[in-house]
C-alpha cells in the first residue's frame, strides 16, 4: 500500500478556525482506507487528533503563498521523507473534501485542478509524486529569487508557479473546472459554510471553499494612517516585509541618532518604507501609532 501525506497551511487565527473546519472532512473523505499521514504548519499548536504539528510563522503575501511549497520541501529533506512517501499533497485550510477522493487521484504524476477561465491552475489542492513536489519547490524558488532580484512579481499567488511545473509535463492530467463558480465536481464560489458542507457532498460536489461568518481571506496586522488613506497593512517585522492591497515593501530600521530623535521604546520603533512599485516614494512607518509619514520620519 502506498504511504502519503496530505500537508495543510494555518498561520493566523482565521485560518485556525477553517482548518478545526476542514480537517475531519479530509481525514474522512481524503483516500479513506489508506495510509496517510495529516500534517499542517502553522503559528499555533491547535492540538488537533491525528494530525502532525509543524512550527511555522505568518509573513505577507505573497511569501505566505509561495512558503506553503517550500515548508514541504524543507520538512521532507531536514527528516529524510523524499524517499519514505509515495504521493504527496497539499490542500488549503478553507478547502476540504465532501466526497470520497480515492485512488483515482494516484493515477496522474501530478494531479491538478484546473482553472480554464484563468488560464492557470488552481492551488487549493495539488499534489503527486515527490519528485514533481521537489520540482515545485525549485521553480518557487527561482521564482522568489527572479521575483526580488527584479523587486516585481509577474503575479503573487502559487498558483502561477504551478502552471510552470504543469506547462512541462508531457502528459497534462488535470480535474477540470466547468465554470468559474460552479463545476460538477468543484464548488469555489460561494463558500460553504460549516453547516452546508454534508449538503454540498450529497450534491455531488467533491472539494469546496469553506465560508465562516465574517471572516476575511487575510490577516491584516497592523491599522496604519497614511495621508492619502486609512487602512491594515500586512506585517513582518521579523523578515523585513510590508503589503498593503498588494503594494510590495521592504522595512528598514532608522537608527534614532540618523533623525535627531530619542532612543525608541521596545514596543516602537520608526521603519523607513521602500515599495518596490515606489522606487522614490520617501515614507516612514511609526509602529507605535501605525502612522506613516511621508518625506521625513
Amino acid at each position: 500500500m502506498p504511504r502519503i501525506a496530505l500537508f495543510t497551511l494555518a498561520l493566523g487565527d482565521l485560518y485556525h478556525d477553517f482548518l478545526r473546519v476542514s480537517l475531519p472532512f479530509n481525514q474522512r473523505f481524503f483516500l479513506p482506507g489508506m495510509e496517510v499521514d495529516f500534517h499542517y504548519f502553522s503559528d499555533r499548536d491547535l492540538e488537533l487528533p491525528g494530525v502532525r504539528f509543524h512550527p511555522e510563522r505568518k509573513t505577507v503575501w505573497p511569501f505566505t503563498a509561495f512558503n506553503k511549497m517550500l515548508f514541504i520541501d524543507r520538512f521532507l529533506t531536514e527528516q529524510s521523507l523524499y524517499g519514505y512517501y509515495d504521493y504527496i499533497y497539499f490542500i488549503d485550510a478553507d478547502t476540504c473534501f465532501v466526497n470520497r477522493a480515492g485512488e483515482e487521484l494516484l493515477a496522474s504524476a501530478l494531479f491538478l485542478v484546473n482553472v480554464p477561465w484563468m488560464a492557470h491552475v488552481a492551488g487549493g489542492f495539488f499534489g503527486g509524486t515527490p519528485a514533481l513536489m521537489r520540482m515545485a519547490a525549485i521553480l518557487t524558488k527561482a521564482y522568489i529569487h527572479e521575483g526580488r532580484t527584479r523587486k516585481h512579481f509577474d503575479r503573487t499567488a502559487d498558483e502561477f508557479v504551478l502552471k510552470r511545473l504543469y506547462d512541462i509535463l508531457e502528459e497534462k492530467t488535470a480535474l477540470d473546472c466547468e465554470k468559474k463558480n460552479r463545476s460538477r465536481y468543484l464548488l469555489f464560489s460561494p463558500r460553504v459554510p460549516p453547516d452546508r458542507l454534508e449538503d454540498a457532498g450529497k450534491e455531488g460536489h467533491l472539494l469546496v471553499n469553506v465560508g465562516l461568518p465574517g471572516s476575511r481571506y487575510k490577516d491584516s496586522s497592523l491599522l496604519c494612517f497614511h495621508p492619502d488613506w486609512t487602512d491594515t497593512v500586512e506585517l513582518d517585522l521579523e523578515r523585513g516585509w510590508i503589503n498593503h492591497r498588494g503594494h510590495l515593501g521592504e522595512l528598514e530600521k532608522v537608527e534614532p541618532e540618523k533623525k535627531g530623535m530619542e532612543e525608541l521604546p521596545e514596543t516602537g520603533g520608526v521603519l523607513r518604507i521602500h515599495w518596490w512599485g515606489f522606487p522614490d516614494a520617501e515614507e516612514y512607518l511609526h509602529l507605535d501609532s501605525g502612522i506613516i509619514t511621508v518625506g521625513n520620519a
